[in-house]
This record gives C-alpha cells, sequence and structure tokens, in this order.
C-alpha cells in the first residue's frame, strides 16, 4: 500500500512520520527488471551494492558487478522517470518531486551530458569501458567492482538520508513514449553513526 503525497503543504504535515518512521529494520538490497515492453532496449539483467545498507555520507561499493544489456541505440531524446517511495512503519509513501529531488522526470541525455560531457566519464565507468553519455550503442556492458563516494546532502534534503526505499526507475523514448527499460530497486540507506554512543543506539 503507498500514500501518495501531492503539495508542499502534506509534505510539511508528514514531516514527523518521516522521523518517526526513519528508526527501521532495514530491508534487503533487490534489483527486479520490470520491462513489459516488448520491445525493449535496455536491461540490467544483474546488479549488487555494499555496504547495505547505503551510508550517506560514504562509498558505495559494486560486487562483483552490474551488467547491463542494450539492445538497440540510445539516442536523444530520451526521459528517464523515477518514482521513489519511503517506508513509513507499515506504510510505503509516495515522494514527491520538490526542487528535482524525489518522483521527478528527467530529460536522461541532457542530464548525462551537463553530468559528464565536459570532463568524460568517472574513472570507475571509463575503467570498464562503460558508456555515460548518448548516443549508447547496442552492446553488453559490465561494470566491475568499483568504488563511488556519494557526497552530504544539503541540509533541505537531509531527512531523506536515512529509512527503507523503493525506487521504480524507467526510460521512455520522449517522442512516442514508448518504454525502453524498467528497473526496481529496494534498498536502505542510513547516516554514519557520529559517536561510539550513537553507535551503541543504532543512530
Amino acid at each position: 500500500m503507498a500514500f501518495t503525497i501531492r503539495s508542499y503543504k502534506d509534505v510539511g504535515a508528514f514531516l514527523v512520520l518521516l522521523y518517526v518512521g526513519a528508526s527501521s529494520a532495514y530491508v534487503t538490497f533487490n534489483h527486479q527488471d520490470c520491462s513489459t515492453s516488448p520491445s525493449t532496449a535496455i536491461r540490467v539483467t544483474h546488479a549488487s551494492v555494499y555496504p547495505h545498507p547505503i551510508q550517506i555520507p560514504g562509498p558505495i561499493g559494486i560486487t562483483p558487478y552490474v551488467e547491463i544489456e542494450i539492445r538497440s541505440p540510445m539516442i536523444s531524446p530520451i526521459t528517464l522517470e523515477v518514482r521513489v517511495t519511503r517506508k513509513l512503519m507499515y506504510v510505503w509513501v509516495d515522494i514527491p518531486c520538490i526542487a528535482r529531488v524525489g518522483s521527478c522526470a528527467y530529460d536522461f541525455c541532457e542530464m548525462t551530458e551537463r553530468s559528464f560531457g565536459e570532463d568524460g566519464c568517472p574513472r570507475q565507468l571509463a575503467a570498464s569501458n562503460f558508456p555515460c553519455t548518448c548516443p549508447i550503442q547496442p552492446g553488453n556492458y559490465t561494470l566491475y567492482a568499483q568504488k563511488f563516494d556519494v557526497e552530504r546532502v544539503s541540509r533541505l534534503w537531509s531527512w531523506l538520508a536515512e529509512g527503507d526505499y523503493m525506487l521504480e526507475v524507467k526510460l521512455k523514448n520522449t517522442s512516442t513514449r514508448e518504454e525502453l527499460g524498467c528497473s526496481k530497486l529496494k534498498l536502505s540507506i542510513q547516516r554514519p553513526c557520529s559517536s561510539w554512543y550513537s553507535c551503541m543506539l543504532g543512530k
């Protein structure tokens, strides 16, 4: 069951619940391909991360690998749709899109070009010849064991840096709305403890 937050007013009303819901038993990391289109262009066939729960800020490792199968060229325009839900006690709550964070839609090729177009792919991706900007040619791509450093989130979004989450990520042809690929992730995030006392309390 999921509850949808539709406005800034709803967000404010749920801040207390979000705080209470942060004390979690943590879910098991899980990845699932959710593609339904017979003409799916991209499939993530294997994904695993460590440590889990993921700590923010902190390193995220990939082990032993992430494997992606691309069946047809990934060419602009492509829309990236992200749906984020968070577990609050026994209910999964939709996190709205605010300031381009949360359940949002993005121009996939523009986003990757802005992130990597000038400086090139991050060394972790380059080491495995893993593509990071459009166009992406068909093929099987494997990202072997690597670590990525995740920076501290802004104070505005710090309340999101702990808890159990489900993410549904879809890529669609912007013009035809045809689904190109879909993945679902279930994961937990926690803040690194700041002292031996907070570690004992699980905070």
